[in-house]
C-alpha cells in the first residue's frame, strides 16, 4: 500500500529516532514508520545508541525546531 494521495501530512517529514540495543523498540519503531508512511508521512526512522537518543531527545538541534514566524 502506497502513501494516500489525498493526506494533510504529504509534506511532512518525521525521523523518529530509535535506541539500537533495544530490539523491542526498534520492532516498534518499524510499525510506527509503517503507519507513518502509510499516511503519507515521509519517515525514516534513525537507529542510535542509547546515550545519542537520550541526548537528542532532551535537546534537539535548532535547525531540527519549527518556529512559525511570529512565534517564539
Amino acid at each position: 500500500m502506497g502513501p494516500c494521495r489525498y493526506c494533510a501530512y504529504r509534506n511532512i517529514q518525521n525521523n523518529p529516532m530509535v535506541p539500537q540495543p533495544n530490539q523491542a523498540r526498534q520492532s516498534w519503531s518499524l510499525l510506527v514508520q509503517s503507519n507513518l508512511q502509510a499516511l503519507g508521512i515521509d519517515a525514516q526512522r534513525v537507529v542510535l545508541d542509547w546515550s545519542t537518543t537520550y541526548d537528542r531527545a532532551l535537546t534537539p538541534a535548532s535547525e531540527q525546531l519549527h518556529v512559525e514566524s511570529g512565534h517564539t
